[in-house]
């Protein structure tokens, strides 16, 4: 009996998730936006070192990276308290399209390590704003699976794809070339979430419907 109740809890759980067509247009935009950021980290070494960057210069831009979070972190929270998360979405996506679009012109490298703060702008910006639309969008007693459900295919599955596609691109286009396209189809992907984040709803109930 304990596990049919179980059991029935989970298929309830889903079945809530699955038919709230609100959360599920968020978690396509989520999966994505990491998808793209998550393969841009892995691949961004090798974009510096392509574009002449030298090998102190390369391990230096991750270390900046790191450092910029803890300020951005500590000011995310108080503005997003003062905006709607709809329009940090859409800046947090704004600032990514900026930052893929600019990697795809070639910079000097020493440029890319001055604007270190824009990847942890973006990035912290839509990390802490999905917490919010999740919270939004979703039941309470569904908080904790939807969480995880959010993150297992954001920063998981859907990365997983990406990393590999691009892979099979950078190995057709080899050299320089073939991460300046790469860069303009992460530019590209990002503007698409940009666009469809104005398809969120500035309110809504926990109901399952938009609240116009």
């Amino acid at each position: 009996m304990l596990f049919r109740s179980e059991k029935t809890q989970t298929k309830t759980i889903f079945k809530h998730l699955f038919t709230n067509k609100a959360f599920l247009y968020f978690v396509l935009i989520y999966c994505l936006y990491q998808g793209v950021a998550t393969s841009q980290g892995i691949y961004f070494p090798l974009y510096m070192q392509e574009n002449g960057a030298s090998t102190a210069l390369v391990g230096t831009a991750p270390l900046l990276f790191s450092l910029a979070d803890i300020p951005v972190y500590l000011i995310t929270d108080r503005l997003l308290a003062r905006f709607h998360y709809r329009s940090s979405l859409i800046f947090a996506c704004l600032v990514a399209t900026f930052r893929f679009g600019w990697y795809a012109l070639l910079p000097d490298p020493q440029w890319i390590l001055y604007g270190f703060f824009l990847q942890s702008i973006s990035n912290t910006f839509i990390l802490i704003a999905s917490v919010k639309v999740i919270l939004y969008l979703v039941d309470d007693k569904y908080l904790n699976t939807a969480y995880g459900l959010v993150v297992m295919l954001a920063k998981g599955i859907f990365p997983l794809f990406v990393q590999i596609g691009y892979g099979y691109l950078l190995e057709w286009i080899p050299g320089i070339q073939g991460y300046v396209i790469t860069y303009y189809l992460y530019a590209g992907a990002t503007l698409l979430c940009l666009l469809l984040c104005f398809g969120i709803s500035r309110g809504r109930k926990k109901t399952g419907s938009y609240q116009k």
